[in-house]
């Protein structure tokens, strides 16, 4: 191997390491009832309406510039929130959290979008009367 294709061989496998590490990841998101250093308490697929408040916990990957990511919730196919949170490091932990009223019983969903719109996860929760 020449050094003209070395050189294009390492160059290339540099450019493909820059697109992977810039490419968001949610490799956890989950639903629950508060966050205690850090982490979410409370994770559980099913609440009662009495609950109060529930948060979308999502931890996020391959960000190393700042971004951000938006939690969408929904009750059933109608939009309730929509929530911008930034994302500042490699690994991010972020939240939002959701009142949720006497009469919001139902499927829920939240859909974590990266800065293009494009649905990075989904977490399905139920709450009952």
């Amino acid at each position: 191997m020449n050094a003209r294709t070395l050189l294009l061989a390492v160059g290339i496998v540099l450019l493909a390491g820059l697109t992977q590490a810039g490419e968001l990841a949610v490799p956890r998101a989950v639903i629950g009832t508060a966050v205690e250093d850090r982490e979410p308490v409370g994770v559980a697929e099913q609440f009662s309406a009495e609950v109060g408040t529930v948060l979308c916990f999502t931890e996020v990957t391959g960000a190393g510039d700042a971004s951000q990511v938006a939690h969408v919730w929904y009750l059933g196919d109608e939009e309730q929130a929509r929530i911008t949170l930034p994302v500042r490091g490699e690994r991010w932990r972020t939240w939002s959290q959701k009142r949720i009223g006497a009469g919001q019983v139902g499927t829920w969903r939240v859909e974590v979008e990266g800065p293009d719109g494009g649905v990075l996860a989904k977490v399905l929760f139920t709450v009952t009367e």
